[in-house]
């Protein structure tokens, strides 16, 4: 008797294809949970790197943007250290005093107390002829021609967009306003870049002994007298042509200075002569200037 095989109660029968489809399936379920894998552990790296390279970017710009800042912060400020504002302004009108004298000195004239011309020395070294009496020492240099005040004005110009200066001397007004503490973060970077330049020229050009300054500005001649802690006064000074320049000081062997004689000789300064300026002088010709002085006395 044949015994029938018969199969599990409660399995149902499974079709050779459905068998197969079920293994497809599960080898394609691999594959996919596989490429997932591959697909998340790529994805972080890919937004890492994208950060990185946005935060390089912004630094960089923020670095560009600040780098004058920063230079000043940092290199400048600590080499320069604190720069204040010398008061600035126009000089009073002085004199004429009665009995002074009319001295013309090569292409220059100008008024000189008596005492120093009757009875001062008088000598001529250094570019300069120089009249000294028991008190009072003045050093007029002789102008000259020199093209590197116009080149520098030009250059300054050039560099400073924002700000433009007609003469050296409107320059100079500018440079003793100057104020280190006037620095802002908040300056644009063009801003930060002429601060830098500004301070720099301050420090080089401007005397620390300087505690105020008065301007003259008339049709013929630009100056500023610079007033010193010492007993001493300097008056630097240009035509309004820019064609010829120079300065003198006027110094107290005994005391302090006289604000208003000061102010009465500068503003007295005069150019006689508009012709051919030197660049150089020798001693001959100062000797020469010297000995044609002419001196006149005025009521």
């Amino acid at each position: 008797m044949t015994k029938c095989k018969s199969e599990p109660v409660g399995l149902p029968h499974r079709a050779p294809c459905m068998v197969k489809s079920q293994s497809l399936c599960s080898t394609m379920d691999i594959k996919l949970r596989e490429s997932h894998g591959r697909w998340s552990w790529r994805r972080p790296r890919t937004w890492i790197i994208g950060l990185t390279v946005l935060v390089v970017v912004m630094a960089t710009s923020v670095l560009l943007h600040f780098r004058h800042h920063l230079l000043w912060k940092y290199k400048l400020q600590p080499l320069i250290g604190r720069i204040e504002p010398v008061p600035v302004s126009p000089m009073p009108v002085a004199g004429p005093t009665p009995g002074w004298y009319r001295c013309r000195i090569g292409p220059l004239s100008l008024r000189l107390p008596p005492k120093l011309v009757e009875k001062g020395k008088r000598s001529a070294q250094g570019g300069a002829i120089s009249f000294q009496d028991d008190d009072l020492i003045i050093s007029i240099v002789m102008p000259r021609s020199d093209d590197s005040v116009s080149e520098a004005l030009r250059v300054l110009n050039a560099t400073s967009p924002n700000r433009h200066w007609s003469s050296y001397t409107q320059f100079r007004v500018d440079t003793y306003r100057a104020d280190s503490d006037a620095f802002q973060w908040s300056m644009s970077s063009e801003e930060a870049r002429e601060f830098n330049l500004r301070m720099a020229t301050v420090f080089a050009t401007r005397s620390s002994k300087h505690i105020s300054v008065e301007t003259r500005f008339d049709e013929e001649i630009e100056g500023l007298l610079a007033f010193d802690v010492d007993p001493r006064a300097v008056f630097s000074w240009q035509t309004t042509d820019g064609r010829m320049g120079a300065f003198m000081v006027i110094g107290s062997k005994n005391g302090p200075l006289d604000p208003r004689l000061v102010r009465e000789i500068c503003q007295s300064l005069q150019v006689d002569e508009l012709g051919e300026v030197p660049a150089t002088r020798s001693k001959q010709e100062l000797l020469q200037i010297l000995e044609s002085i002419e001196a006149v006395p005025e009521e």
